[in-house]
């Protein structure tokens, strides 16, 4: 009975969020008129970017790791 009631939440929150009084998001369009939405999406590519530099390091030295351990 406890799922029952769990979906039924699920379900009926939507419902809920729908037919609160609708507002614009207003700061997408304060960071655009200021020029900081560049920012914003330099930091997000930088933090990417590392990311993504970061696992292919080590995947290489992963993968030297297994050659190494293979050839002995």
């Amino acid at each position: 009975m406890k799922a029952a009631y769990s979906a039924l939440a699920f379900i009926a929150l939507p419902l809920f969020t729908l037919a609160a009084k609708y507002e614009p998001v207003t700061w997408d369009k304060t960071f655009r008129e200021s020029g900081k939405i560049f920012v914003v999406v330099a930091v997000v590519l930088l933090i990417l970017l590392s990311v993504f530099g970061y696992l292919i390091t080590q995947d290489r030295r992963i993968s030297k790791i297994e050659k190494e351990l293979k050839n002995k």
